[in-house]
């Protein structure tokens, strides 16, 4: 089996039900009432594993997004796993009494259910109030092991959120038009043609080799000021920009070695510039503070140290054929 993991989602406190964004499955039964695994004298059922594989997720079979890595187990490796990691979460919980209280769920459960895509899961049937209580609990639980007697000071906070600007707004975006050629002496003519006035929009049409973008007279559409896709020399020429002005020709590095390739011009106009905007450190203080706890546990070991040295005195029996 493979070590015990649950992992917290750190965009927000609660992005979503662990149920929709890949983690323990709920534990109502469902389906065929054969005991899979016994967890210490909990039973899960073959009706619960089929029901977690029904859900599994691309993140599910992630071992690291950053290098991204994917785990070699199976599908239902990963889904038996997710549940009976779920079981061990809940029962160190409560063993160490840090379950969280009926209120706390109430109320965190009743910030989910507001979510656009969890409200919908609940109308078409995709899961079930039961089942999104019980994952809401997994995460509650789950945070209260990782910190606690973990405190973080002020500064710490402001650290976090300073290093992670980007999840309380955005970076300046640009709305961008584009004209592509392949040689200097169009992209020489083309500069010449916006120097005498001819409209972007028409030069794009009529000279532009992009074929995604020159039918809309060049129109590329938004772009956050701090994409990876923008090259280092397309963005520090976008920047020197006042809204309606174009850049000068700017050729691509070539790509080295291939003696086979053509060189490639732009002209960009920049058509709308939306500022940053980042929400103020008290607006989201809680949030800040709850995910700076959760990087400081992180470091010391989290919450999954905890409970692999309490799958060591565990006693997991698994009846399914080969997966014992």
């Amino acid at each position: 089996m493979n070590r015990l993991t649950i992992r917290w989602t750190a965009a927000a406190l609660i992005l979503t039900t662990l149920l929709l964004s890949g983690g323990t499955a709920a534990c109502q039964p469902s389906g065929d009432q054969t005991i899979a695994v016994v967890v210490n004298g909990e039973k899960i059922t073959v009706g619960d594993w089929i029901k977690r594989m029904q859900n599994l997720r691309a993140q599910d079979f992630l071992a690291s997004s950053n290098p991204i890595r994917f785990k070699g187990a199976t599908g239902g490796q990963i889904a038996l796993d997710a549940l009976i990691n779920g079981k061990l979460l809940i029962q160190y919980a409560t063993k160490t009494s840090l379950l969280p209280a009926d209120s706390e769920v109430a109320s965190m459960l009743a910030n989910v259910r507001k979510r656009p895509e969890v409200a919908q899961g609940l109308q078409n049937g995709q899961f079930t109030e039961d089942q999104v209580r019980y994952d809401v609990l997994v995460q509650a639980a789950y945070f209260n092991v990782a910190t606690v007697n973990i405190v973080v000071s002020p500064e710490e906070i402001k650290g976090y959120y300073d290093r992670h600007s980007d999840q309380w707004g955005h970076p300046e975006r640009w709305r961008l038009g584009i004209i592509k050629v392949t040689t200097k002496e169009k992209a020489d003519k083309a500069a010449a043609e916006l120097k005498g006035g001819t409209p972007f929009e028409t030069v794009a049409a009529q000279m532009s080799e992009d074929q995604q973008t020159n039918k809309r007279g060049g129109e590329s559409g938004h772009y956050n000021s701090t994409d990876p896709g923008l090259p280092d020399f397309v963005r520090e020429a976008i920047k020197k920009l006042k809204l309606g002005e174009t850049t000068a020709p700017l050729q691509a590095p070539m790509p080295k070695p291939d003696p086979s390739a053509k060189p490639v011009f732009f002209i960009f106009r920049l058509n709308g510039r939306e500022p940053a905007f980042v929400q103020p450190l008290e607006s989201v203080r809680d949030e800040v503070k709850r995910l700076a706890l959760l990087e400081k546990a992180a470091a010391a070991g989290g919450a999954d140290k905890k409970l692999a040295e309490f799958r060591k005195t565990s006693q997991v029996v698994i009846s399914l054929p080969g997966y014992k």
